[in-house]
């Protein structure tokens, strides 16, 4: 496989993508409010780092994110299965994973249960690569996410663009 080629057409893929999706992306509360709820200095969208109700975590620590059970898998048996509303449905090995475009980031992480870490540096690769992979259909407005341990959970297409 030519890696320079394919490495163009996945961020060919992004880039349609994301210009399917920017106006969306712009109309989101958040991005469209004219004074964004939350506190702190802004974050690398514009926006305060801190959303109301969220209490930031002391520094260097992370709660347990787990539901109490650990699944057993191993790196040859993990999968990333996207399907669904899409175009191009694949599964992912880890070593395919690992042969995706990684990327550097620094970013502050919200969870549900109202705690926040700021600034965590993550290194991986860009959910939008996987989604152009797939091709989402023009109808599909979400994402939703099964772990191994059976959670799930979703979020918009259009807030999942925006990393």
């Amino acid at each position: 496989m030519d890696r320079s080629r394919f490495r163009d057409d996945v961020v060919a893929a992004r880039l349609r993508l994301r210009e399917r999706f920017l106006a969306r992306m712009r109309a989101t509360p958040g991005i469209a409010d004219t004074k964004p709820l939350g506190s702190g200095p802004p974050n690398a969208h514009g926006m305060p780092k801190l959303p109301v109700g969220q209490t930031p975590t002391a520094p260097g620590k992370w709660p347990v994110l787990d539901l109490g059970g650990r699944p057993d898998v191993t790196r040859a048996t993990w999968r990333l299965t996207v399907d669904g509303r899409v175009k191009t449905p694949l599964v992912l090995d880890f070593d395919d994973l690992l042969a995706l475009e990684q990327v550097d980031d620094v970013s502050d992480f919200h969870c549900v249960t109202s705690w926040s870490r700021l600034d965590v540096p993550w290194r991986g690769v860009r959910l939008a690569t996987v989604i152009a992979l797939a091709e989402p259909e023009d109808d599909a407005h979400y994402v939703v996410c099964h772990g191994y341990d059976g959670y799930d959970t979703n979020l918009p297409l259009s807030e999942a663009l925006k990393l």
